[in-house]
């Protein structure tokens, strides 16, 4: 999946994002460029949804892994964010999140502060686990 997908974002309304078009092209990074991201750097990111997890141990933390063309993107959503975008996380094949990294120990997830659906030509379904 191409980043240039994003020319498919509308909102829930159905029409185009103009302010979120103009921040992915700004912040965008693809799981590659995120080796190279610092932490905190606010960033955003899309890919097909392969995984949600919600352990009963995070304390209603769900973690989703995003896959772009150059590899895997790990999604941290947290209970509130969780709560405001529940409908479009679970619901869609595949997302734009508007986030923050976070950078450990050479491992770089995306604290997401903002999720929206993203449109595919051939949909896929995510392999969700509890």
């Amino acid at each position: 999946m191409s980043m240039q997908a994003h020319d498919r974002l509308v909102t829930s309304a159905g029409r185009r994002d103009a302010d979120l078009d103009g921040q992915i092209q700004e912040l965008r990074k693809t799981a590659a460029d995120l080796r190279s991201v610092k932490d905190r750097q606010r960033v955003v990111v899309a890919g097909v949804v392969t995984h949600r997890q919600r352990p009963p141990t995070a304390g209603g933390v769900t973690f989703v892994s995003l896959e772009d063309e150059t590899g895997l993107v790990n999604v941290i959503v947290s209970k509130g964010c969780w709560a405001r975008h529940r409908e479009v996380v679970v619901g869609a094949v595949a997302l734009v999140v508007r986030g923050r990294a976070e950078v450990a120990d050479g491992v770089v997830n995306i604290v997401a502060e903002r999720l929206y659906p993203l449109s595919l030509a051939s949909p896929s379904r995510a392999r969700d686990f509890r």
